[in-house]
């Protein structure tokens, strides 16, 4: 995931940080996964709806918080992975230390408007398919116990 050259500010496991502009000084939006439910979406509701440059993330292992364009509740009948409806989306994988991605790199700058995470068993295996070689803008993540998670495609 290409991230900002700068280093990000480090974070406790479990949270995610939405910055507004381009440096970590920006305004942000702090987020921790103990205070959602995993496998629902949630909607932004700041300042940081449609609004997100940087994020930098500290997630456990075998977490991955899916961020999407749009507010969608999910087709009925479909898991919480089936990203019909949901626009562009980038998968914040869980390392166990603060990593960071600039959104503009991965065409989700300003466009961050929802979000959910679940756990996933990462010993099953995850292929990340890109749309063109060298390229980040526009990938799919597709998690071997589960639906496609991401679909990055640009607008």
């Amino acid at each position: 995931m290409p991230a900002p050259s700068a280093p990000a500010p480090q974070l406790s496991s479990g949270s995610v940080a939405l910055f507004r502009d381009d440096n970590w000084s920006s305004q942000r939006f702090d987020l921790s996964t103990g205070d959602f439910v995993p496998n629902q979406r949630q909607r932004l509701q700041s300042f940081t709806f449609d609004q997100a440059t940087f994020v930098a993330f500290n997630l456990p292992v075998g977490t991955v918080m899916s961020l999407m364009d749009n507010v969608t509740s999910g087709p009925a009948g479909k898991t919480v992975a089936d990203l019909s409806g949901c626009g562009r989306c980038v998968d914040l994988v869980g390392t166990g230390k603060t990593e960071a991605v600039d959104l503009r790199a991965v065409n989700m700058n300003d466009c961050v408007s929802s979000f959910f995470w679940p756990e996933v068993d990462l010993n099953l295996g995850a292929i990340e398919l890109f749309d063109d070689a060298g390229s980040f803008a526009s990938s799919t993540t597709v998690n071997i116990d589960s639906t496609p998670l991401s679909n990055t495609k640009a607008a």
